[in-house]
Parts: structure tokens; C-alpha cells; sequence
């Protein structure tokens, strides 16, 4: 709405009144028709400029009909005119002037500056208002938001101000919006536009698209921070958290961070160790605009190490290896901490690996491990390293397990333990764990989150069918041992699009040929039998990988760990080991009995195979699980 030309159009509205109660000039028909038909003109026109021409027509002719064409007075036609023209600059405050000035001469001081001219003088002064409303002046400027989610918030710049916004459309007497992506509900909305001006009386429309996947930073530089590392050996992966999310760069490489609803952030970044040095931050924190760069600058420093005073086997802290040289691997971190031993990252010759370290005392929680196990390994070493050759496997280069050794340690030898503990060398997966990527929460509540389960359940399907068909049972299935050999990106589509080729089954020490005896359980994902099996000194059955294939099926796509079982199966083991034998088996029953009665409930969006294969793979029976060959199969 124009404001400006609807109170020019009631002051000229009260000029008209007052001509006519006052008959200040004879009154015709035309001319009376003429300005009626202006002054409607004109209100319409208030409240869309696409009218003011006809309005601007209307409002000159209701001026020059009684001047020109019945009174034939050109002279008094161009004083009107020219008194009129004051209202480009001053609209209604000049008709204002006009119409106290008619009050005041209506006894005429001329023939040429009378009534009768300044009465005409607010039609002529309505004519040049719409003329200069015609501009657009005075209406609002209108930016359409179009192909965005209904009642959606998004965030943009307006006129120079960062704000959250939940309207479809903006408006004021200029509006200048600087866009960027949106992220809604796992989607992402690209403007076909970064940057858009309106003005006064002019409206234009950005349209967002939906994709899902990140948009290209060279369109939208100014919507990504940018972090550039300057100290850092070339091939070393770093860091940087950004409003708690961290970011990272497998080598000294640019960290891109979206910064699509905020305007800034907060940002720090950690020391970083590598063996014995240490690379520290000069600056450890700040501030980052969007479109920003920080360079952080970090300084090195040997670190003294002297000999570190050992914990007893049951408080071990695997940070005591960092630095060390295990069986000719130099150790450069701690990866992980699992039930039944500890993950490094170590390097030999240029390469990575992972050092799997089994823990000694048993964790009667999460998993259960005894000697008899490491005597199994032993004797499968070299069977082990072949299977793992197998690409769906994480490949194993060594089995370091000195049975003398291992009885020392048993006794509680800590030296030992530190410097000769049994362990597995594997190859080493820069991707992490399937575990990791759950835990990304731009990927796991993507619409592409079932697709990639499936894709993984697939994989590590196929990798079980291979270790049956050779007569083996992993034993010992769960997110953290899915792999994945290589970094799968951050973003819903390029995880997707990485992930087929990508899985690899690993932890390959845990299994056992079928029919062996067991000597560990994981509860939380194993099924009743397999920790029965334990208690009662039963072999080993593929069925258990199957149960446990589908449990993590389930924790992976639902994204909670809401498993019966586990509480029971957890007592079950603990009894076990106190003696309680009795006690142990009932709680299996338990367990079964709940699982029996449990109906998992799964996203809305699961595809309808994999579903199938969940259901199947968690029955308590295992006589009715698919094999693992069919698992793979059926997802194909």
C-alpha cells in the first residue's frame, strides 16, 4: 500500500466535498464525472501502482476540462496546473496548503487566483502525486521467498541484519537479502540466487531448489568459514570445533565449515601429538565470520619421556603405548577402547596400521574373555591372516600372542603387558567405524541413512557368507567392527555415493571355526544361545553372526540401543562368573522370553527388504534366521 498517495487522495476527497457544498463554481456533469472517476482512480491506485496511469489521466482531465473546454481559460488552466506540480516534492502536506488556502480566497484578490483555480489545483496536485507513485516511489519493495518447506525457519542477511525468518514473504521501502543454503529437515534448499535488491514498488521472487547434497563452495563462498593450518607436517591430520562440531582434514589441507544459520561462530582447535611431539596452537580459540578465514599457526616440542609407572591390568590406560615401539610399529595413538581390549593407530615405514591389544582382565559388561581364547587365536593365526585377505575383510599382517608371555601376565605381570601384550596388526581404516558414522548427525537423519545401512548390512553379509563357507563364526558382530577403508565425506549424498566398495568386516581375532567352543559374548548385540554357549561350553553356530547382523541393523537405522536382552544377558554373565550357574542360565531364558514378546520398531522410511531381514534376523529361534548368503541376496 502507497500511504502517501491514499492521504493525498482524501485531502483532494475533502477538496471535491468542499467545492461542492460551497458552489464555488457552477457544477457540470463531465467535469463532476471526471473527478469522481480520479479520485476512485486514485484509491485503487493506492494499493497497486499498475493503476496510477489510468489514474494520472483521469486527475489532468478533471483540470483541463473546465478550463479548456467550457470556461476556455488556458491561462488560469496553467496556474492550476503549475500550483499542482508542489506535490511531487511535498504531496499531501502541499494539497493541505492548498485546501486552507481555498477557505481563505473565497473571495478571489484576481480573476487568475481564485476559488475556482485552487479547487482544481488538488486534482492537478492528485495527478502529479500518482505521477510520481507511477516511479514505484512510495510503495513497498517485495521479495518473494518460493520453494521452501511450509511454516520452515530459514536464516538469511536482511538489509544488513542476520535474522531467522519464517515468512514467505519480506517487504520495506528497500529490501537487500544475501542468501545462503538452507539445511531443513535433511534436505538442503539452494537459492538460484546469492544476493537480491528490491526497491520501492518492485517486487522479485528467489525460488530454492532441494537437493541432497552440499551445494558447490564456489557459489556460496560466503557461507563457509575456512580454516588453514601453517606448522604442520604435510601428511598429518588435524582439527578444528566449531560450535562443538568438529571438522577435520586427513592432511594439512583447507577445513571448509558450512555456515548456513549463523552469522559467526565459535572455534578451537587442540593440540596434536605424534609420538613424542607435540604440535600446540599458537592461538587455541576465537571468533569466525561467515566467509571468513582463520589460519592457525601451530609450534612443536619434543616431549621428555620417561619410563611411565604402569596401572594394575584392571585400570590399564592404553595411553602408556603412545610413543612406544610395539613388535617394530611405532604407536601414535589411542583409537579406542572396546570390551575386550584396546585399538592403536601405530606407523611402520611410512604406513598406518591399527595394533589391536586384547585386555586381559574380563569385562563382565560388554564382553567376555578368557585364556582358553588367545590359545584358539594362536593356533588360527595363520588361517586368520588368509581369510583376512579376502577385500571384505580388514586385513591382518600379524598375530602376536607368546603363550609364556601371556601366563606371566595373567599373574599380573604389568611389565609384560606393556611391553609384549598379545595383539593383532591390521590394516588401518582411515574411514573409521560404522559406529562413527552413526554418530554424524548430518548423515544419520538424512533420507539416505537406510540406503547406507543397507548398503553396509549388505557388505558385511556377503563378508560372513565367506567366513561361513570356510567354517568359521565371527562371534563377535557390532558397529564398532564394521570399517571402512577409506573417508566417506561428511554430507548424506557423498556418503552414499562412497560407501558402495567401502566395508570391511574386521576383528577377525574374535572368531572361532563352527562347532568350537565359545569364550566370549557381546550382550548387547548377541543373541541368548551364543552366551549360553558360554556358560555351558557349547560350539560355536553362524546363526549367532546372523542375530547379531540384525541387532546392529537395528541400532545402526533406528539409532538406539533399546535391545530386552541385554540387561538379562549382562546378569547372565555376571552370575557365570561369580559361579552362579543356575542363576546365569535362568537369566538366558529371561532374555529369550523378552526377545520372543520385543517387536522392533523401525523408521517409517527402512526400505522394505532390509526390514524383512531384521525382523527374520532377531528371532529367537535360530532355526528360522536367514543365512548369511541369503542376507546378501535379498539386498542385492
Amino acid at each position: 500500500m502507497n500511504r502517501q498517495l491514499l492521504l493525498t487522495t482524501i485531502i483532494a476527497t475533502l477538496g471535491a466535498i468542499s467545492i461542492y457544498f460551497l458552489n464555488l463554481d457552477k457544477l457540470y456533469p463531465i467535469p463532476v464525472f471526471l473527478a469522481i472517476a480520479s479520485l476512485v482512480a486514485s484509491y485503487i491506485s493506492s494499493f497497486t501502482r499498475y493503476f496510477t496511469p489510468i489514474s494520472v489521466l483521469l486527475s489532468f482531465l478533471s483540470v483541463a476540462f473546465p478550463f479548456l473546454f467550457i470556461h476556455s481559460q488556458p491561462l488560469q488552466f496553467f496556474i492550476a496546473l503549475g500550483l499542482g506540480a508542489f506535490a511531487i516534492v511535498i504531496p499531501w502536506i502541499w494539497e493541505l496548503v492548498i485546501l486552507i488556502s481555498l477557505f481563505i480566497f473565497l473571495i478571489p484578490l484576481t480573476p487568475l487566483l481564485n476559488a475556482s483555480v485552487l479547487s482544481l489545483s488538488l486534482f492537478s496536485a492528485l495527478g502529479f502525486a500518482n505521477l510520481y507513485a507511477a516511479t514505484g516511489k512510495g510503495y513497498p519493495a517485495v521479495v518473494k521467498i518460493e520453494g521452501l518447506p511450509k511454516n520452515a525457519t530459514w536464516y538469511a542477511e536482511i538489509n544488513g541484519v542476520f535474522k531467522a525468518e519464517n515468512k514467505n514473504t519480506i517487504k520495506g521501502n528497500r529490501v537487500e537479502i544475501t542468501f545462503c543454503p538452507q539445511l531443513i529437515s535433511g534436505y538442503y534448499f539452494i537459492p538460484d540466487t546469492t544476493t537480491i535488491t528490491a526497491k520501492e514498488g518492485r517486487k522479485k521472487a528467489v525460488k530454492f531448489y532441494q537437493s541432497s547434497s552440499l551445494p558447490p563452495v564456489d557459489k556460496f563462498p560466503h557461507c563457509f568459514a575456512y580454516f588453514q593450518s601453517k606448522g604442520l607436517p604435510a601428511n598429518i591430520h588435524w582439527s578444528v570445533i566449531v560450535n562443538n562440531v568438529e571438522y577435520s582434514a586427513p592432511t594439512s589441507s583447507m577445513i571448509i565449515v558450512p555456515m548456513f544459520n549463523v552469522r559467526e561462530a565459535a572455534w578451537n582447535a587442540k593440540e596434536i601429538t605424534i609420538g613424542n611431539v607435540t604440535f600446540k596452537p599458537v592461538i587455541t580459540s576465537g571468533i569466525v565470520k561467515r566467509g571468513g578465514k582463520v589460519v592457525i599457526e601451530y609450534t612443536s616440542y619434543v616431549l621428555q619421556t620417561a619410563k611411565p609407572v604402569l596401572p594394575p591390568l584392571n585400570k590399564w590406560d592404553p595411553k602408556v603405548w603412545v610413543g612406544k615401539e610395539l613388535y617394530g610399529y611405532k604407536v601414535q595413538s589411542v583409537i579406542g577402547t572396546g570390551g575386550n581390549g584396546y585399538v592403536l593407530k601405530a606407523e611402520r615405514d611410512g604406513t598406518l596400521y591399527a595394533i589391536k591389544v586384547f585386555s586381559i582382565s574380563p569385562s563382565s559388561n560388554v564382553t567376555v574373555s578368557t585364556s582358553s581364547n588367545f590359545d584358539l587365536i594362536f593356533k588360527e593365526s595363520e588361517t586368520l591372516k588368509n581369510l583376512s585377505k579376502n577385500p571384505k575383510f580388514v586385513r591382518i599382517y600379524g598375530i602376536f600372542i607368546d603363550l609364556n608371555n601371556l601366563k606371566s601376565i595373567l599373574k599380573g605381570d604389568v611389565e609384560t603387558y606393556y611391553n609384549y601384550p598379545p595383539a593383532i596388526v591390521m590394516e588401518y581404516m582411515s574411514g573409521g567405524t560404522s559406529l562413527d558414522l552413526a554418530q554424524n548427525q548430518l548423515v544419520a537423519h538424512s533420507s539416505y541413512w537406510p540406503l547406507i545401512v543397507k548398503e553396509i548390512v549388505k557388505e558385511v553379509a556377503g563378508a560372513l557368507a565367506f567366513l561361513h563357507s570356510n567354517g568359521f563364526v565371527h562371534l563377535d558382530i557390532k558397529p564398532e567392527n564394521i570399517f571402512f577403508y577409506r573417508e566417506l565425506g561428511k554430507y548424506p549424498e557423498e556418503v552414499y555415493r562412497n560407501i558402495v566398495g567401502s566395508v570391511k568386516l574386521g576383528d577377525l581375532g574374535s572368531a572361532v571355526r563352527i562347532g568350537e567352543k565359545i569364550s566370549q559374548a557381546s550382550p548387547g548385540y548377541c543373541p541368548p544361545e551364543q552366551v549360553e554357549a558360554v556358560i555351558l561350553g557349547k560350539g560355536a553356530d553362524p546363526k549367532m553372526d546372523i542375530f547379531a547382523l540384525g541387532m546392529t541393523a537395528y541400532v545402526l537405522l533406528a539409532l538406539k540401543k533399546d535391545n530386552p536382552a541385554a540387561d538379562l544377558l549382562n546378569k547372565a554373565i555376571d552370575n557365570y562368573l561369580s559361579g552362579n550357574i543356575s542363576e546365569a542360565l535362568k537369566n538366558v531364558q529371561q532374555a529369550k522370553q523378552a526377545l520372543a514378546s520385543w517387536r522392533p520398531s523401525l523408521p517409517q522410511n527402512t526400505p522394505q527388504d532390509l526390514a524383512d531381514v531384521i525382523i527374520r534376523s532377531l528371532n529367537v529361534k535360530p532355526e528360522y534366521r536367514p543365512s548369511a548368503d541369503e542376507i546378501a541376496r535379498s539386498l542385492k
